[in-house]
Parts: structure tokens; C-alpha cells; sequence
């Protein structure tokens, strides 16, 4: 055995492995035809850099096809979002930014060519200082947690503050997902939406008013004075037929006449409950007495009143009447209610409170907002025009208090 030989074979297996570890998997040990130890040694450690290489392309090939197909998650995002891969998990400066959508690119106002491969910090250098929230949420997505951001101040596309909702959540293969809603645009994006759909509300509801009034208009102007002209017609045949002796004429006629009387009297209270002629004439409280005396409802309901008629448009009047008229009606089907207390006043403001005595009560949220089907309608109504409904049931006292309010 050449001890000169040997020690240089050993040298070269050494530099050999120290390549390896550095990832460097160039050239192949000799192997000499002596077959001895080091030589087996040799095809040991050829054969090791070979599984190795092969294992890290496998392993390349599997992550280029997350990241593909991260890169197709993240370009479908409505929001804003980026994967940062960790480089090293000791050191959050090593975030590398992987991918980013177009989303992102224009929340945040940047171009993501000039960001994509590099790391947060040169991508975004004000991060680290300006955004200490949003660096503590990538630690702990570093150690696997998964967290939300709520309300960070970021500066958008426009470099005006705008408020974001941020979500860090750690992925397979040390990946980073975050995103980004911005949560001022979004809610800009709902005002507009709430404003043309409290338009087309608006235009829905005052164009059934107005359906209501012409429909009223005809039954009072047009069948309602057909009828009254037959009953002045059945009035001169029953004078004419009153000395007859034809009794089933006599009864005739008499039903035909009470039969006329009863529907100019259902006409009538059609025609002032598609839009109560008091509500132009009167006001307000004179419509909400006269709805409450006509019902006649089972129990006592009292009204007082301290409005300025003259002061309320006629738009406020028809739709609080068309709320407190629906309540008081609704109240009706409820056989344990006792008392129903009607207070109307205005200032500033058109307010009315209405307290129902006998276990009445209306489905409502945590805060008091009305969600029942039936006054859901009248709510909307007093919302359009600027109001608010809230209710609250006692149920110690069985009473059920509704405050309604609309700004003149």
C-alpha cells in the first residue's frame, strides 16, 4: 500500500464531500482498479452525491409545481396577495417575495417586476419600522401560526392612507401567503351600492304611492259615484215600488239598495287606505286618529300628539303613517295586547313612540334593529328617508316600545 497514494485518494473523497455539502455536485471520484477500501469508500460517496443531486431535483420539480400552483391561486384572488418564501427562519430579513397578483400591484401601488425575488425589506423598507404589526405577523406565521390584521393603515395605490385588512398565513415548504383587502375602497365600492339601490328603492316606493293614489283617485271618482248614482236610481224605484204589492219585488230592491250601501262603504275605506285623503287635508295625527277610530280594534289604543302639520312634507307623512298604521294593524292579531300608547312630536325631527302593552313583541337584532319580515318594509322606508326604527321588548313588563324618527 502507497501511504502517499492513499492519503491524496482520502484528500480528494474529503474535498469530495465538501462539495457536496455546498451543493456542488461536479465530477465523480476515480475509481482505481486496486478495489480496495478507499476505492469502495469512492463508489460510496459517487453514489451519495448522485441520490442527493437527483433528490434535489425532485424536490425543485415538486416545488416550481406549488409554486405554479400558488402563482394560479394567488392570480384568481379578487384580493391583493403575495407569497414570501422563507429563506431563513432565524432571520426575518430573508423573506423572499415569490409571487404577487395584480390585485396586490395595484392596492398597494407597486410594480411587481421590481419586487418580485427580492426580499420584503428591499422590496419594502419602511416595513420593518413603520409596520412593526405586520413584521410580528410573519414571525408568527415563521413558527405556524395563522393570524388577521384588522384595520392597518397602509399607504395605497393613490399614497393616501387607506385602511387594510391583512391575513398572514403560513403554507407548506416554508411559503408565506398574505393578503390584502382594502377594506376603505371596499367600503367606498358599498356606499355607491348603497346609494343606487336606496335610489331605486326610493323611486319603487314612491312610484307605488303614486300607483296607490291614481287607484284611489278612480275608486272614489269614478266607481264610487257610479255606485252612489245607482243608489239615488234604487232610492226613486223603491219610492215607486213601496205601495206595491209584489213582495219579492219590494225585497229586491231592497237588497239591491243595501247591497249598493255596503259596497260604497268597503269602496270608500279602500280608497282611504291606498292613501288617506286626511294625510293632504289634515296632517299626520288627524290620519293616525282617524286610522285608529275606523279600525276599531279590540283595545284601547290613545294618541297624543304635538306635531306641526304644516311643517312635515308630505313624503314624511305618508310613509310614517304607512309604519304606525302597520304596527297598530299588526298589534290587532294578537289577542293578549291591552293597551297601545300612540306619542307623536317634532322639533328637528318627526318622532313617534309607540308602546304596546300585552306581550307583543317584534323580532329585532342585537342592536335594536327590526329584522320581522312584515316591518322590515316600513323600516326601509323610514331609512330612505334618512330615519331610524329601533325596538325593545321588556319582557318583565310585557311591553314592547318602537321609537321611529325622521329628520325634516
Amino acid at each position: 500500500m502507497n501511504k502517499y497514494k492513499d492519503k491524496h485518494r482520502i484528500n480528494y473523497i474529503l474535498d469530495k464531500l465538501e462539495r457536496i455539502a455546498h451543493l456542488d455536485f461536479s465530477g465523480r471520484l476515480k475509481i482505481n482498479a486496486i478495489t480496495d477500501e478507499i476505492d469502495a469508500l469512492s463508489v460510496g460517496v459517487n453514489m451519495l452525491s448522485e441520490e442527493i443531486e437527483f433528490s434535489l431535483r425532485e424536490k425543485e420539480k415538486t416545488a416550481q409545481k406549488q409554486v405554479n400552483l400558488l402563482q394560479q391561486l394567488v392570480d384568481n384572488s379578487p384580493l391583493g396577495s403575495m407569497v414570501v418564501h422563507i429563506e431563513n427562519r432565524s432571520d426575518i430579513t430573508s423573506l423572499k417575495i415569490v409571487i404577487i397578483n395584480d390585485a396586490c400591484e395595484d392596492a398597494l401601488g407597486i410594480i411587481k417586476e421590481n419586487i418580485i425575488g427580492k426580499t420584503i425589506l428591499q422590496a419594502f423598507p419602511l416595513l420593518y419600522d413603520d409596520y412593526p404589526v405586520i413584521i410580528d405577523g410573519l414571525k408568527k406565521a415563521i413558527e405556524g401560526a395563522e393570524l388577521t390584521l384588522n384595520r392597518v393603515e397602509l399607504n395605497s395605490s393613490n399614497s393616501l392612507p387607506s385602511y387594510f385588512n391583512v391575513k398572514i398565513c403560513p403554507l407548506v415548504n416554508d411559503y408565506i401567503f398574505l393578503s390584502f383587502e382594502n377594506i376603505t375602497k371596499r367600503n367606498e365600492v358599498e356606499r355607491k351600492l348603497k346609494k343606487v339601490e336606496n335610489s331605486i328603492l326610493n323611486s319603487i316606493i314612491f312610484s307605488q304611492e303614486n300607483t296607490r293614489k291614481e287607484v284611489s283617485k278612480k275608486l272614489h271618482d269614478g266607481l264610487a259615484q257610479t255606485l252612489f248614482g245607482l243608489k239615488f236610481h234604487m232610492e226613486y224605484i223603491n219610492k215607486n215600488v213601496r205601495n206595491s204589492k209584489d213582495k219579492e219585488l219590494k225585497e229586491s230592491v231592497k237588497v239591491v239598495r243595501e247591497y249598493i250601501e255596503r259596497s260604497i262603504a268597503e269602496i270608500k275605506s279602500l280608497a282611504l287606505d291606498l292613501m288617506p285623503i286626511s294625510l293632504v287635508e289634515e296632517g299626520l295625527s288627524a290620519s293616525i286618529r282617524n286610522h285608529i277610530n275606523d279600525s276599531e280594534y279590540k283595545y284601547n289604543v290613545q294618541l297624543e300628539s304635538n306635531i306641526n302639520d304644516e311643517k312635515i312634507d308630505y313624503d314624511i307623512r305618508i310613509v310614517m303613517f304607512r309604519a304606525i298604521s302597520g304596527i297598530l294593524d299588526k298589534a290587532s292579531e294578537y289577542t293578549k295586547v291591552k293597551k297601545i300608547k300612540v306619542q307623536l312630536l317634532n322639533g328637528a325631527s318627526v318622532s313617534c313612540k309607540i308602546e304596546i302593552w300585552g306581550g307583543f313583541n317584534i323580532e329585532v337584532n342585537n342592536d335594536g334593529e327590526i329584522v320581522e319580515e312584515e316591518f322590515k318594509v316600513s323600516e326601509k322606508r323610514i331609512n330612505l328617508m334618512g330615519g331610524s326604527v329601533y325596538s325593545v321588548y321588556d319582557k318583565n313588563l310585557g311591553l314592547t316600545t318602537i321609537l321611529m324618527k325622521v329628520s325634516l
